[in-house]
């Protein structure tokens, strides 16, 4: 109704006159970008999801190498109720109580790749854990399945808090965008099939315009075999 075709349409400065009938606000753009932990975070709290990555993209051998079952399959009715079992996640939701008696203990939802479930933190757990429970924290909790309700919980009984510090930084590749042909793509793939590891495989692709960073779905092992077949089948460089 009042001539706005766009979300900044009208704003003050547009057309140099600073006229219209926009909301007359002076913004400024800032290029500075965030940090992944805080754009994730943000991204959850005004989203209720995270769009732009995953916390836990990176740790899924360390997930799977620790924890007994996702949270799908604790929800999805692969664990009978009683079953005791340890999941992986990150705190994504927390919420500290008091009982009636003046005990301390907390709600706390554990969200993997999977989904999320609420783990149930009673008071003696609770003494223990407590230092332990903080929101965006990457846990192991094991616990006993209560499928009791329409929605199954976990009863929590330990806590632990992965060292995250030995995490293998990525593997960054190179490569020219004349390069990039159905060929290439193949031999890659089948040397990083060929050479599996913990490490995550970043390629940047070059080309005249600009460079393209792919995060390919591959962990590998770095041994001087992985270099040899690299360099004797596709021509990737390894990126500074």
């Amino acid at each position: 109704a009042e001539g706005q075709f766009d979300l900044f349409g009208g704003m003050a400065g547009e057309g140099g006159d600073g006229e219209g009938p926009g909301f007359g606000l002076d913004v400024e753009f800032s290029d500075e970008e965030w940090d992944k932990p805080y754009l994730l975070a943000q991204e959850r709290e005004m989203l209720g999801l995270y769009v732009s990555d995953h916390p836990l993209l990176g740790l899924e051998q360390l997930l799977a190498g620790t924890a007994d079952a996702t949270v799908a399959q604790l929800t999805g009715g692969d664990f009978a109720d009683g079953t005791i079992v340890t999941v992986g996640g990150i705190i994504s939701g927390l919420q500290r109580k008091m009982t009636k008696q003046g005990n301390a203990w907390a709600i706390a939802t554990v969200e993997d790749l999977a989904g999320s479930i609420e783990c149930m933190v009673f008071p003696a757990t609770y003494q223990l854990v407590s230092a332990q429970l903080l929101e965006d924290a990457v846990v192991f909790v094991k616990g006993r399945l209560d499928k009791r309700e329409d929605v199954p919980r976990l009863v929590a009984m330990e806590l632990a808090v992965p060292d995250l510090s030995a995490r293998h930084a990525p593997l960054r590749l190179e490569m020219l965008e004349a390069h990039v042909t159905p060929h290439s793509v193949q031999q890659l793939k089948e040397i990083l099939q060929a050479h599996p590891g913990p490490t995550e495989v970043h390629l940047r692709v070059r080309g005249r315009t600009g460079t393209t960073v792919y995060r390919l779905g591959y962990r590998i092992g770095i041994r001087p075999e992985f270099w040899a077949d690299l360099k004797a089948a596709v021509a990737v460089t390894r990126a500074t």
